[in-house]
């Protein structure tokens, strides 16, 4: 991401003039292959914006996002489609990710259905799904028979590694997690941070951690960034960032942060 620019149209009145407020100011950064960046920040800070706009998700004002060599922001054609299968997200809310009148089986092959994934040329259609379906939820720690169920049958930590086992689905480079720990009890936060570490060590993933706990951040990535009211104050190596931070607002961040959740493999 080059100096990308977020910004939201704004009536006060019927009859007033459109004004734009720019929630994102000037953000820059790189993320390796196989490497985590944690984005960290208040709520209302900008982090989600960010994630959403590598995505094509959140109306880009100016700036440019480069995604493996394909211009994102003008992407057309195959070019948005290999964004689309190489970058996916993982949000913060995994019940409300998860379509409620679909089968756990169906939501998870969504992706595979949709780009057309092939199956191997002795293998009927049906039975590559199936297979890679159960597959993909026991990785992620689910039973295969839980194929045959609804979300509305799981816990919120169950919801999060269909959500989780869905996204890797089409073997991504790139997936935005976005707060994917915050809306999960303590215990079952640790057991999601190791599980996508787990993924990002056997399948080689890169993440853009977005959270507002540092304590997460300091388990989970290699380098953080911190924004601020739409802007980046602070980056760096996480062990630096988190052990000696330069800016106040870093400095007010770790003040309050909490432990890491118990549970979570050193």
């Amino acid at each position: 991401m080059r100096d990308i620019h977020v910004s939201y149209p704004r009536r006060s009145g019927l009859f007033s003039r459109v004004k734009h407020d720019t929630v994102v100011k000037g953000v820059t950064f790189d993320i390796s292959p196989g490497e985590t960046l944690g984005l960290v920040g208040e709520s209302g800070s900008g982090k989600s914006t960010v994630g959403r706009a590598i995505l094509r998700l959140a109306p880009v004002a100016s700036g440019s996002i480069s995604f493996e060599g394909v211009d994102v922001l003008n992407a057309r054609g195959s070019g948005l489609r290999r964004l689309r299968r190489d970058a996916q997200m993982i949000f913060q809310d995994p019940g409300g990710s998860l379509n409620p009148r679909m089968r756990i089986g169906d939501i998870v092959a969504e992706p595979l259905l949709i780009f057309g994934v092939p199956a191997p040329p002795d293998v009927s259609r049906a039975a590559f799904l199936a297979k890679t379906v159960t597959e993909l939820l026991e990785r992620c720690g689910m039973p295969a028979d839980c194929a045959t169920r609804y979300p509305h049958q799981f816990s919120g930590g169950q919801k999060q590694r269909i959500a989780i086992a869905r996204a890797i689905a089409l073997r991504p480079r790139l997936i935005i997690c976005d707060e994917p720990t915050s809306a999960l009890d303590v215990s079952i936060q640790a057991q999601i941070i190791n599980l996508l570490t787990d993924l990002q060590r056997d399948l080689g993933l890169a993440y853009l951690f977005i959270s507002h706990d540092l304590g997460v951040v300091s388990h989970i990535c290699h380098r953080a960034a911190v924004m601020q009211q739409g802007e980046i104050v602070e980056t760096g190596p996480v062990e630096q960032v988190l052990k000696s931070p330069s800016h106040p607002y870093t400095q007010r961040l770790l003040a309050s942060v909490a432990t890491l959740p118990p549970g979570v493999a050193a």
